[in-house]
Formats: C-alpha cells, structure tokens, sequence
C-alpha cells in the first residue's frame, strides 16, 4: 500500500469536490436535515478550502473535505442548540413527566415532584445551577463554561457533581425513581 504524498490543494482538487458534489450534499444532509442548510454548508466548506488552498496541505482531498463538511454540520447544530431558547419549566415538566410515567399513584407524583424539584434549585448556590444548566442544557463544552464564568474546568466537574448529588438527596425518600431520575437528567441533552 503507498502512502500519498500530502500537497497544495489545486484547481483539479477544488474541481473534483464540485464534480461529487452530490456525495458532500449527502453527507452535511445527513447531519444537518434540511437541503438549503447542507448546500450552504457544502459552499461555505468549498469557499474555505478555496481560500486557504495555499496554506492546506492534504493527501487526499475527498476524505479532507469530508471531514471539512462533518465539523461545519457539528458546529452549525450546536450554535442552533444555543440559540434555541431552554425554558427552566421545560426542563421540569420533562422531568416530570419522564418519573410520572414510573409512577404508580399520579396524585402523589404530581404533588412531590415540582415541589422537589424546586427544594433543588434552592439548595444550590446560583453558580452551580447556571453551570449546570449551561453543560446539561445548552449543551456547551467545558472551555466555553469556563471562560463564561471564569472557573477551572475541574471547578466545572465539581459543581456538576454537587447538582447531582443534591438531585440525588431530596429523591431519596423514591428510591426506586432515584436511578430514573438521574438517568433523565444525565440524558437531557438527548431530548432537546
């Protein structure tokens, strides 16, 4: 098996891309779900590679470029994630609903819950509960919480952890939904 050479990208390389532009189309649609998105993804990936071509050096164009149109879809999915407004009530009413659903007297469940849940908020400091809803909500990276509020990234960890266990401790009198509802809460970002 030979090993290819890395190069300059050339005017054959940008005109193979738009050749299979199908194929790259495919790919962002894929990610992205909308056809006018995932072409102005594909342009926008082709107009990078244009005008960096003299400082990019690859060996295969075809699987650059689709790396180039993966990470463009991922990051166009996550600032749409961001920008879509989180309402705290939905949170809760998701919560709630997911352990109802566990639930075998509804009355009790509907009567405890949004009142535990509140008890949560209160208990936690305001920083622990934005970083919290900043990780587990609006589905942001360790770098971005940090440099929002100014704490380390081990400081992340820990308030994360704090939430938790402070979830943890006011569900402990239904223990048989405790597992249920950390499990809601660690697969939020699922669901959004």
């Amino acid at each position: 098996m030979s090993v290819k050479e890395k190069h300059r990208i050339s005017g054959e390389d940008l005109m193979s891309l738009v050749s299979d532009k199908a194929r790259y189309m495919r790919l962002a649609q894929i990610y992205v779900r909308n056809e006018s998105d995932a072409e102005d993804i594909y342009h926008d990936c082709l107009l990078y590679l244009y005008d960096s071509r003299d400082k990019i050096m690859v060996s295969d164009i075809g699987a650059y470029f689709s790396i180039t149109v993966k990470n463009r879809c991922l990051r166009f999915l996550r600032k749409q994630d961001r920008e879509s407004p989180v309402d705290s009530s939905d949170f809760s009413n998701f919560f709630i609903s997911r352990l109802e659903d566990n639930c075998e007297s509804r009355t009790e469940c509907n009567a405890d819950f949004p009142e535990l849940l509140k008890k949560c908020g209160q208990r936690l400091p305001k920083l622990t509960m934005d970083i919290f809803e900043a990780k587990r909500l609006e589905h942001m990276s360790y770098k971005e919480i940090s440099r929002i509020f100014g704490v380390t990234e081990n400081r992340i960890n820990f308030e994360i952890k704090r939430a938790l266990k402070v979830f943890r401790e006011e569900f402990r009198d239904y223990h048989i939904f405790v597992e249920a509802a950390i499990t809601v809460i660690a697969t939020w970002t699922q669901h959004l």
